[in-house]
């Protein structure tokens, strides 16, 4: 009986041994940065971005996007992507992720990116874009009016603007009733108070 209790233990710590040990969760950014993680991104038109997540030896236990982290194109005409939301990718227990990250365009008259448009990952720009991505109601707030906040802040275009009219006036049609521009634009001002950004600081609202 002892001797197998001595084998049952030495194969516990032989086990144990064995297991790697894995680092705290870590921002994407960051990961990437000193090479714990490595990742590859694709477009996926307006509303997100898809990739892998890959997990280094010893890397980390799971990977975090901070909210309005930023996905530029690599090929030239093509929208940047800002994260929304919280998300987070588990890499416990397995080496890759598939990811999908919801997003928001963040330049106008620019076409939005495909699933051959590689989308690289950089800090977010801009505080108040980090504001508002990390309070964004996703799933309740109209995902127009979202893209409409994000327009006021990454390019500030004025009151009127041609294309965000056209944008505000073809998601009202699409939704047959359920909402009217003036709908999309005061819940997008909405949004930024409710991030902590005065809507008046922006043209748009202006």
């Amino acid at each position: 009986m002892v001797r197998v209790l001595m084998i049952v233990a030495a194969a516990v710590l032989a086990l144990t041994a064995c297991a790697e040990v894995l680092a705290p969760p870590v921002e994407l950014v960051e990961g990437l940065r000193t090479g714990q993680i490595y990742a590859q991104f694709v477009g996926g038109g307006d509303l997100g971005v898809s990739g892998m997540i890959e997990r280094g030896e010893g890397g980390p236990s799971s990977v975090y996007v901070a909210p309005g982290t930023q996905f530029w194109a690599q090929q030239p005409g093509f929208q940047g992507q800002s994260s929304l939301g919280s998300n987070s990718v588990n890499l416990s227990g397995r080496r890759f992720s598939q990811v999908w990250i919801p997003t928001a365009c963040t330049n106008l008259n620019l076409a939005a990116p495909t699933e051959k448009e590689v989308m690289v990952a950089f800090p977010c720009p801009n505080p108040d874009m980090a504001l508002l991505a990390d309070s964004a109601p996703l799933g309740v707030a109209p995902r127009p009016a979202i893209q409409v906040a994000v327009w006021a802040i990454a390019n500030d275009p004025p009151r009127g603007h041609s294309v965000v009219l056209a944008y505000v006036n073809g998601q009202s049609a699409a939704s047959q009733g359920r909402f009217t521009p003036a709908d999309i634009f005061q819940s997008a001002a909405r949004l930024l108070a409710d991030a902590g950004l005065a809507p008046e600081r922006y043209r748009l609202f202006r």
